[in-house]
């Protein structure tokens, strides 16, 4: 949510007049500043880390034992077509395993897909202040982004749609639900979108398992043109193994099977992704833990006089009325040892992303929010 500074451009030498062209062009910046960076500038942990949308609740006991008996076979290469993993994805949305592509996490997911699909020039459509590592990646490949306000905090899909047909752009990046604000678009304006929409939409659904039922695209819902993402660094608290997937039309997958880091995901990985997958139990009380936690943040937000938006993601959008006053409480929670996002494109200026903390966690949050809001 947070863009790191732009460094100066280095200036020209017979090194960099080799490079490619998109990348002497690309912006010197990167998406995020990381948790760990901010700790080395700092000096000192975070006694509460909730501005990453990782995991508080970890992962399932049998990702532990999993990693552990992997750990006697990290001499060898792991499988290069992540087939067992794979197969079981298959099986457990209902696909055939032909529509599914296993990396390495969404973001080097979001990369291939870029790399695929945009040639130097071509336009790409997002909502001004998403998920900024689809933008990171258009500009890398030599892509223009195009960017529509949200709406209410919501994708404001119709705006998105009208530009990116006025533009001729040939990717649309849609988040859903979305990232930074927790909002939904309904299924039925995704297929409305994709039939007035002649490119691909890339649909990222990192938080898919925080959705309703019935809230997103049917898991076999197909598509030519329609990529869906998702990740097992959210809810099933794999964050730090780097594990994604994407389904969608074969065509597309077969393509994308010729640029993919064909060992991108090492055998650890693979057998921690598999036990998460197989224990749906954990992953149910990881989402009720959710659930109760977002509760507390509403509750928590209406006695400050913060405004929490209602989130279908691991996480609270709060808006604390003016870019002013969510900067003095962001400092103040940095201050008091507190990690959350704060982003600098309006309207997100003016608010707080807090991912959802554990029981035992909740009552420090409510404690440092109080004292920084005052």
């Amino acid at each position: 949510m947070t863009q790191g500074p732009a460094s100066p451009s280095p200036a020209p030498s017979p090194v960099t007049r080799l490079a490619a062209r998109a990348v002497l062009q690309a912006p010197d910046a990167k998406p995020f500043v990381g948790v760990s960076e901010m700790v080395r500038e700092r000096g000192k942990p975070f006694a509460l880390r909730l501005g990453a949308n990782e995991s508080p609740f970890g992962s399932s006991p049998r990702v532990g034992q999993a990693i552990a008996a992997a750990a006697g076979r990290v001499h060898y290469y792991g499988d290069p077509s992540n087939h067992d993993l794979q197969m079981a994805l298959a099986a457990q949305l209902g696909l055939d395993p032909g529509r599914l592509l296993v990396a390495g996490g969404i973001d080097e997911l979001l990369g291939l897909a870029v790399r695929l699909l945009l040639n130097p020039g071509d336009v790409a459509i997002a909502s001004a202040g998403a998920y900024p590592t689809f933008a990171y990646h258009v500009q890398g490949f030599g892509g223009k982004l195009a960017t529509v306000p949200y709406r209410a905090y919501h994708n404001d899909l119709d705006a998105l749609v009208h530009k990116a047909s006025t533009l001729s752009a040939k990717l649309l990046y849609l988040a859903n639900p979305d990232n930074p604000t927790g909002t939904l678009v309904e299924p039925d304006a995704i297929r409305c979108a994709l039939q007035q929409f002649p490119g691909i939409i890339l649909l990222d659904e990192a938080y898919a398992d925080f959705a309703p039922g019935g809230s997103l695209l049917n898991a076999t819902f197909t598509h030519p043109r329609l990529l869906r993402f998702r990740t097992f660094s959210k809810a099933r608290g794999l964050a730090g193994l780097r594990v994604g997937y994407l389904f969608g039309d074969p065509q597309l997958i077969q393509l994308l099977h010729r640029i993919r880091l064909h060992f991108g995901v090492n055998n650890v990985a693979q057998a921690a992704a598999l036990a998460a997958l197989a224990d749906t139990s954990f992953l149910q009380q990881t989402l009720e833990a959710v659930q109760g936690g977002k509760q507390a943040y509403r509750d928590l937000g209406a006695r400050l006089g913060l405004s929490p938006i209602t989130s279908h993601a691991n996480f609270v959008l709060f808006d604390c009325g003016t870019p002013t006053t969510a900067q003095r409480i962001h400092q103040r929670l940095l201050d008091l040892n507190v990690f959350v996002r704060r982003a600098h494109t309006p309207p997100f200026d003016q608010c707080l992303r807090v991912t959802v903390a554990r029981a035992d966690q909740l009552e420090d949050f409510a404690k440092a929010l109080q004292k920084a809001s005052i």
